[in-house]
Formats: structure tokens, C-alpha cells, sequence
């Protein structure tokens, strides 16, 4: 999935990652949020959920950080 270059946001998101084995993004929860525009939030969050990290766990566990992320 690639994030559209049309996307106007504004503002921050602090995402809290859970990432499960293979690296694959569990779940995406946004803690905080400054962008006022709900499809936009609902589209980066989707755009977020899709992501795979290079790295891979062992079986049954989970790896949870915390991100703010920034768009100007």
C-alpha cells in the first residue's frame, strides 16, 4: 500500500506499534492526534497498519513501542 502524495496533513500523530512475529504491524493505536481531519487520521492509520519491519520475533511474542510522528 503506498501513501497517496496528495494527502495535506498537518499536524502529529503519537502511534503506539504492536508488532508481531515475522514483523508484521499487529495493531496501530493513536494515543494523540493534532490533524483535525478524521479521513485523513483513518488513512494514515490504514497506510501505518500495512507496514512490515525488518525483523522478526519469536514465536509468541509481541514487540510495543511508542511513536510520534510528524507531518509539517
Amino acid at each position: 500500500m503506498e501513501l497517496a502524495a496528495n494527502i495535506a496533513a498537518h499536524g502529529s500523530l503519537t502511534v503506539v506499534f504492536t508488532i508481531g512475529q515475522k514483523g508484521e504491524v499487529e495493531t496501530v493505536f493513536v494515543e494523540e492526534y493534532t490533524i483535525a481531519e478524521i479521513p485523513v487520521r483513518n488513512q494514515l492509520k490504514d497506510y501505518l497498519k500495512s507496514m512490515r519491519f525488518a525483523f522478526k520475533l519469536p514465536k509468541g511474542k509481541h514487540f510495543t513501542f511508542t511513536e510520534i510522528i510528524t507531518f509539517n
